[in-house]
C-alpha cells in the first residue's frame, strides 16, 4: 500500500510540476529548417517601364503602371549554421501577367494615336538568402541575386513593332517566414526587380528602342520541408 501511496505521489507531481519526461511528452517536435524544400506563391506585382529611341534620345517617359498578378512554384535548400541563423538558396519561377499600355509621358515618342505597350510574360529568380530565427521560430530575412523574364515590347502606331526577348537583371528584397505544420512553414515576401534596359527592340526603320522593366512584387507562399521533422 505504501508502495502504491508513493508512485501515486510522483504521478501527481510529474502532472502538476512537470518533471522533464513529462514536458518532453507534451511539446511537438521542432520543425527542422535544414534541408531541401518545395513550394508554392502568388501575389502582384506594382511596376514601372520607359521606352527610349536609342538613336536620338526621344522617350516615352515613366509610366509608373506596369502591374498584375503572378504565380508560380519555389525550391530551394536552408542550412541553419548557427541556432537562430539560416543561409540558404532560393529560386522561383512563376507565370506574371504584367503589362502596361500607356501613350507618351515625355517628349513624344509614343503619342498622337500612339502606343507604347510593355508585357512580362513570365518570371524567374536565383537568389540567396540570409536570416535570423527568433526562438518562437519565425524567420526573418534578407535575399538578393539574379532575375530574368520574358519581356514584349510593342510601339503601336502606323504600323507595329512587337518582339518579344529573354532579360536578365537583379532583385533583392526580403520577407518572414515561420512553420504553421510540421513541415510546412507559411511566407510573405517582398521583392525589387529590375530587369534593365537593353537596345534589341527594333522599331519602323531598324533604330534601336530601349525598354526598361522595374517591379515591385509582393507574395505570399507555402513551402513543403524534405527534412526528418
Amino acid at each position: 500500500m505504501r508502495g502504491i501511496t508513493t508512485f501515486a505521489a510522483a504521478v501527481l507531481a510529474a502532472v502538476f510540476m512537470g518533471t522533464p519526461a513529462a514536458a518532453q511528452m507534451d511539446q511537438p517536435p521542432a520543425f527542422n529548417w535544414t534541408g531541401f524544400y518545395l513550394g508554392a506563391s502568388g501575389g502582384g506585382g506594382i511596376g514601372s517601364t520607359r521606352h527610349t529611341n536609342a538613336s536620338n534620345g526621344a522617350t516615352s517617359g515613366t509610366s509608373n503602371n506596369l502591374d498584375g498578378g503572378i504565380v508560380g512554384a519555389t525550391y530551394g535548400f536552408n542550412w541553419l549554421v548557427a541556432p537562430n541563423w539560416l543561409l540558404g538558396v532560393e529560386g522561383d519561377i512563376s507565370w506574371a501577367p504584367i503589362s502596361d499600355r500607356f501613350t507618351d509621358h515625355g517628349s513624344g515618342f509614343c503619342d498622337h494615336g500612339a502606343f507604347c505597350v510593355t508585357k512580362l510574360h513570365w518570371l524567374g529568380t536565383d537568389r540567396l538568402r540570409a536570416g535570423y530565427r527568433t526562438d518562437d521560430d519565425w524567420l526573418f530575412y534578407a535575399t538578393g541575386g539574379v532575375a530574368y523574364g520574358d519581356v514584349r515590347a510593342l510601339l503601336i502606331d502606323d504600323c507595329c513593332t512587337d518582339e518579344t526577348h529573354m532579360r536578365t537583371g537583379y532583385t533583392l528584397g526580403g520577407g518572414v517566414e515561420t512553420p504553421i505544420a510540421p513541415r510546412v512553414s507559411l511566407k510573405l515576401e517582398y521583392l525589387f526587380v529590375d530587369l534593365g534596359s537593353a537596345v534589341n527592340y527594333h522599331t519602323t526603320g531598324g533604330t534601336g528602342e530601349k525598354v526598361s522593366v522595374r517591379e515591385n512584387l509582393f507574395r505570399v507562399g507555402l513551402n513543403w520541408a524534405f527534412g526528418a521533422p
